[in-house]
């Protein structure tokens, strides 16, 4: 008796179990593509170059730019 019924509810459930996997493999990430849109622009600074290409004179200018870098008295840099 209860194989008659297997065997009714047996085709559909691989039928709906195929058809959840075969959904389920979408590879269309949409946030990954929002993040794509997004405009970026990015410049990367260099202090070590900026420091080593600058004399005495280019001291004050990257003291200006990286405040955070430089100690209070310019002593210990000329």
């Amino acid at each position: 008796m209860y194989c008659k019924i297997l065997a009714k509810v047996k085709p559909i459930f691989i039928l709906l179990s195929v058809f959840v996997i075969l959904s389920s493999c979408n590879d269309s990430d949409k946030v990954a593509k929002e993040i794509a849109a997004v405009p970026m622009d990015l410049k990367i600074a260099r202090f070590d170059r900026e420091f080593a290409s600058s004399g005495e004179e280019g001291l004050p200018g990257l003291r200006k730019m990286y405040p955070y870098l430089f100690p209070a008295p310019d002593s210990v840099w000329i």
